[in-house]
């Protein structure tokens, strides 16, 4: 899943949820200048992390 532009700052990250029927738990994040607030959802899942650091250094934030 890719992060979504969805006004200048904020942005959406979609995460997978492996064998739950939702499919997948969003995440926001909000750039203001230098410093960055991710908005957690709140699921704990094994590689969580792991995934959502991947999507952000695919991704051209900083």
């Amino acid at each position: 899943m890719k992060i979504k532009l969805l006004f200048p700052g904020l942005f959406q990250i979609k995460l997978p949820l492996p064998d739950n029927p939702l499919g997948y738990v969003n995440l926001y994040l909000i750039e203001d200048g230098e410093k960055l607030a991710l908005i957690d959802a709140g699921f704990h899942v094994k590689n969580m992390f792991e995934e959502l650091g991947f999507q952000i250094s695919e991704a051209v934030l900083i």
